[in-house]
């Protein structure tokens, strides 16, 4: 096993983006449902205001130890997918052996992919609060949009070939939804094409729709590919020139804010603290469980702002009872 010609002169491009850069650097690894894609791919380099991303996506972790050597890049991070998406299932035990001792986190994909979903469909029809929408494919990615859709109010339709496997799906997400929307199964194409407003594609990076599936799409009807590659070219042919929308989600959002949530999440655990400044006056940070009376500020070191009181079980006291402890910090700040 070995890096190739066209696998080396991808890495050497990332190498020189890397050396002109003076950003956090992350290396990112994740794996894949699309079987298109190869066993190593090196995708572009992300980057914004502060940190640059190296990113693998992976069938197989045979050459991204050899890859990683070959660029020898001092890593502040390694970011690997938690999310079983294809044959190969141990990623993260793969990654926590080979780089020992590095700063590791795991993040969810797919996650991105459902938010960037409900955040479009939410701005794109701000004024219509039930659609009906067909999710075509129901895998791990399917049934996490499925869940946010129905949480929003709309009305879906699931569509897989195994109809036990939809039906375990709908009673499962109907148990815990908190929200007034609906799930319906089918094992038809033809059926859940039919009189949509939108039809998302969550298959694995194969042809769902054929060209021949688009008399039974309604012209007005949106397509979103989240799978990509789950229109045939004949189907987007003729979808645009009926002039259907057809679209393919940008997930990138998503991970810079996993990525951010991640940065911030380590200031806030850094900055847990406590400190009892009197018999009758202790202040605490974010994250911490006080007892009744405890304050809880920005930090406790250099109080610039009051968050709440403690009640002692967890949650906070109501204005007039937290009154007498703020009477006490405001006494000490003032000096």
């Amino acid at each position: 096993m070995e890096i190739n010609k066209a696998e080396a002169d991808r890495l050497d491009s990332v190498i020189q983006i890397f050396k002109k850069s003076s950003k956090k650097k992350v290396l990112f690894l994740s794996t894949t449902a699309n079987k298109k894609n190869s066993d190593f791919y090196i995708a572009s380099v992300k980057e914004n205001e502060d940190t640059i991303i190296c990113h693998f996506l992976i069938r197989s972790f045979d050459k991204v130890k050899l890859a990683y050597d070959y660029l020898n890049i001092k890593f502040d991070s390694i970011l690997v997918d938690a999310e079983e998406k294809c044959e190969y299932q141990t990623l993260l035990q793969d990654a926590k052996s080979t780089f020992v001792g590095q700063a590791i986190y795991t993040v969810k994909p797919n996650d991105y992919t459902a938010d960037a979903l409900d955040h479009f469909i939410a701005n794109k029809y701000v004024e219509k609060n039930t659609l009906d929408i067909s999710i075509i494919g129901t895998g791990n990615l399917g049934s996490k949009i499925c869940l946010k859709l129905i949480e929003r109010g709309h009305n879906v339709v699931i569509q897989s070939r195994n109809i036990n496997k939809l039906n375990n799906i709908k009673q499962g997400l109907d148990e815990f939804k908190c929200g007034p929307g609906s799930i319906e199964v089918t094992d038809n194409v033809e059926v859940a094409l039919k009189n949509k407003d939108i039809i998302v594609l969550c298959g694995p990076g194969l042809p769902i729709v054929e060209g021949h599936h688009v008399e039974n799409i309604s012209k007005n009807t949106l397509m979103i590919d989240a799978g990509n590659g789950n229109l045939h070219e004949e189907a987007i042919s003729k979808l645009l020139k009926r002039e259907n929308e057809i679209y393919i989600l940008n997930s990138l959002p998503g991970l810079w804010g996993s990525w951010k949530g991640i940065v911030e999440s380590e200031n806030v655990t850094k900055m847990m603290k406590s400190r009892t400044i009197n018999e009758g006056l202790r202040v605490i940070t974010t994250g911490l469980v006080g007892r009744r009376g405890d304050i809880i500020v920005d930090d406790v070191d250099n109080i610039k702002s009051i968050i709440g009181v403690c009640d002692g079980s967890g949650d906070l006291l109501g204005t007039t009872e937290a009154d007498e402890y703020l009477r006490n910090l405001n006494e000490y700040i003032k000096g």
